[in-house]
């Protein structure tokens, strides 16, 4: 398995294609498969600020919620925030169970992202891969694992920063984004409003 991965890891450009076939050379489970990984990584790839997310989609209400996660070395940017709030949907993870339930969907499709957070210096290469919820009829799910981009990750995986590869200014709940104009945004950005507001009073009480 780890020289699978160092063999994918070298490859000159991302290449979904490539990765779907490591995990079904295992035959593993995506879930499995990025076990494996958040194991293997750190040890033998000395890859260590990565997460592990999983993402479930209710078209019906076109609803999205994390159920499981993994952090190491630190809590990254994307996580569960538990407020009911909505995640952004410039995320590799929501974004692509836009087609996951389509009758002609394949049984798994594969993304990478280059997720810039906004107002952080922080960016994560993501990699996802997104099916139908087999025991929940009608739902889908996307697991993503996401490493921060560093100069030893650079190293390690040589199409890192693969021009091919989508580039997104992410955030992490549309009630806490302050981007302006943003086509996905699913929620006003209510957080940062209270938020104003709160300053704004505060300058007028110093000021009387």
């Amino acid at each position: 398995f780890k020289a699978a991965v160092r063999e994918f890891f070298a490859l000159p450009k991302w290449d979904a294609v490539a990765f779907r076939r490591v995990m079904q050379r295992f035959n593993a489970t995506p879930e499995m498969f990025y076990h494996r990984l958040t194991n293997v990584l750190p040890r033998f790839f000395g890859v260590k600020e990565l997460f592990f997310l999983r993402l479930l989609h209710d078209p019906a209400g076109d609803q999205f919620t994390i159920d499981k996660e993994l952090h190491l070395e630190r809590r990254h940017h994307p996580h569960e925030n538990g407020l009911f709030e909505h995640y952004c949907r410039r995320w590799v993870s929501t974004s692509i169970l836009g087609d996951t339930g389509k009758a002609d969907a394949p049984a798994f499709q594969v993304a990478a992202q280059l997720s810039h957070y906004y107002e952080t210096t922080d960016t994560y290469l993501c990699l996802t891969i997104a099916r139908k919820d087999y025991p929940r009829p009608g739902r889908n799910v996307s697991v993503t694992l996401g490493f921060l981009l560093t100069d030893s990750l650079r190293q390690t995986i040589r199409w890192a920063e693969d021009p091919a590869i989508d580039q997104r200014e992410v955030n992490t709940t549309c009630e806490r984004c302050s981007i302006a104009d943003c086509a996905e945004r699913a929620a006003p950005p209510v957080i940062i409003d209270k938020r104003i507001r709160l300053r704004r009073v505060k300058h007028a009480l110093r000021e009387l």
